[in-house]
């Protein structure tokens, strides 16, 4: 990837950037996991962040990584063998003008939205610092453990990272693996994992891959379910963020070195948008009926004073997010039934989940494609405290896959 010259002065400015953020965050990107009484080994790398950007910064521009796409065209980073882009917008939300511009104010509408397919932006755009993840829901932290809080959130959160060998060109057609984070559909971001040791083992072994991790959005942001919701072809967002990102990858990342059609998806999604799939923390979480989230909604409704609106969704839309999250912060998390009933989860809508899972993979009505299942040491230590007796639910799954 050669660098165009019209681009310098856009590389030159976003080098003054990069040193102004690594003055003002010397503090480690990947935080550091102690092990205690309650947990086994280690489930992230202890890695520091090795001071990337100021490392970016003194490198002569020539070296900088650079991406043209047709819709923009990004600055990267160079790390050892690799080289990151971070932060990429998949999706863009819809901009509204409205009384606000008189305050020369234009903001943007992304709750309760379809992801869209990125505008074009100007100039050379920085992709060399994480984007923000999506807003978070509070979780009641009963246990001695935490999710790793991402530091900036945002509604406009639909970004990935892409993490590639940096000897590479369109023609590498090195093998992809897209990464979903877990949390439960309630928490996490792409952030929250160090990809770089993957990456530069699979470069060691010479059997290099290319890493995508997308945020998606999650809680009520990603998962609202309801009568209203469904009437607006709303439902499953968080799943349907993903499905973008796998758009995203498939139309773009042979400009990274990765192969379109060798795309191995890491957690869960569907079509033709990959060939392969780890379900790595896997669990048989119940895909209730869109209905079942109604008495949720109508929560959420009541408490942000849109009862009496005419439109109760777009109602909710227009609360300061502040607000918003505040009473959605008063529904029940991951942690507070210490079971697995989760108030946020893929729900059947009859469209993007035509029905229960379970019964189509009893049915056979699934994808034909290679697929690997483990587990993640200690998981259900999060869940010991639970009442529910799972093994019905075992039970009902197919003792055989083969």
């Amino acid at each position: 990837m050669q660098e165009p010259t019209s681009v310098q002065a856009d590389v030159k400015e976003i080098e003054a950037r990069a040193r102004g953020w690594g003055e003002a965050h010397d503090e480690d990107h990947y935080q550091e996991r102690k092990p205690d009484a309650h947990r086994g080994d280690v489930e992230l790398r202890l890695r520091k962040r090795e001071s990337g950007i100021a490392r970016y910064s003194q490198k002569s521009y020539e070296e900088r990584p650079i991406v043209s796409l047709d819709y923009v065209t990004f600055l990267g980073v160079n790390e050892g063998n690799l080289t990151k882009f971070l932060g990429v917008p998949f999706s863009t939300p819809t901009y509204i003008n409205d009384f606000c511009s008189i305050l020369s104010d234009i903001y943007y509408r992304a709750r309760f939205e379809l992801p869209h397919a990125p505008s074009p932006l100007r100039g050379l755009q920085n992709a060399t610092v994480f984007g923000p993840a999506c807003v978070q829901q509070a979780l009641s932290n009963t246990l001695p453990f935490t999710f790793p809080s991402p530091t900036v959130t945002s509604e406009a959160c639909l970004n990935l990272d892409v993490f590639s060998p940096a000897a590479h060109d369109p023609n590498s057609k090195f093998p992809v693996l897209v990464f979903l984070f877990g949390g439960g559909f309630e928490a996490g971001s792409s952030s929250a994992t160090d990809f770089r040791p993957a990456v530069g083992r699979s470069i060691l072994i010479g059997e290099p891959v290319v890493i995508v991790a997308p945020n998606y959005r999650v809680s009520a942001f990603g998962f609202l379910a309801s009568k209203e919701v469904a009437a607006a072809g709303l439902t499953n967002l968080g799943l349907r963020d993903q499905i973008a990102a796998l758009e995203w990858v498939q139309k773009y990342i042979s400009a990274f070195g990765g192969d379109p059609n060798c795309v191995v998806l890491q957690d869960r999604s569907g079509s033709e948008l990959f060939r392969g799939s780890f379900m790595v923390s896997g669990s048989p979480f119940p895909s209730p009926p869109v209905a079942d989230g109604q008495s949720i909604y109508d929560q959420l409704v009541a408490a942000n004073n849109c009862t009496n609106a005419g439109d109760t969704l777009d109602c909710l839309r227009q609360v300061p997010l502040g607000d918003f999250l505040a009473t959605v912060n008063q529904t029940p998390d991951l942690f507070s039934y210490r079971a697995i009933a989760l108030v946020w989860r893929p729900r059947v809508d009859r469209g993007l989940i035509l029905r229960n899972p379970v019964d189509m993979v009893h049915d056979g009505a699934f994808m034909r494609v290679p697929i690997m299942i483990g587990n993640c040491d200690d998981e259900g230590t999060l869940f010991a405290y639970t009442s529910l007796n799972v093994t019905h639910v075992l039970h009902r799954l197919p003792q055989d896959l083969s």
